[in-house]
């Protein structure tokens, strides 16, 4: 896996966050292997809710501080889960490896870039999907953007 492609598919689980701040981790949850049906429940559960509470008028804006930093976490976390699911190995070796230092570059890789650009493509989706609630308000605006953002997440992680 490139560094372009971890990179494309960070931003990708951001924006999707963005949008709906469940989407990125209740598919990873779902996609996850082994299969945990407490973890899988409790995702489905996150996002049934939420795409059912954002559609409330009750709701608080996204560009309030704390479902902004939320949402910034949250793509983020999917984002740094997604490198590391993609780029583990496949097979554990037979023998246990002498324990060498991570150099700085390769946690930079694994970690730091990715919450980065999750974190920043997830503030840009928040800010995406408030003009676009703002410029046509309503349920078809939202059910759209439910749909883009389940959409990202579910391509960034297969």
């Amino acid at each position: 896996m490139n560094h372009a492609d971890l990179a494309l598919r960070s931003a990708a689980l951001g924006l999707a966050s963005g949008g709906r701040t469940t989407a990125g981790l209740g598919l990873l949850a779902a996609t996850s292997r082994p299969r945990r049906p407490w973890l899988l429940a409790l995702a489905g559960t996150a996002v049934a809710g939420e795409l059912t509470a954002d559609k409330l008028s009750s709701t608080p804006s996204r560009l309030q501080t704390q479902p902004l930093v939320g949402r910034s976490v949250a793509g983020a976390t999917a984002a740094v889960l997604v490198t590391r699911r993609l780029t583990a190995p496949d097979v554990a070796p037979p023998v246990a490896p002498v324990p060498e230092a991570v150099s700085p570059a390769r946690k930079a890789v694994r970690i730091l870039l990715p919450a980065v650009v999750g974190a920043s493509a997830a503030y840009a989706g928040s800010r995406l999907g408030a003009a676009a609630r703002a410029s046509r308000p309503g349920w078809v605006t939202a059910v759209v953007e439910d749909a883009a953002s389940l959409a990202l997440a579910g391509w960034a992680v297969r």
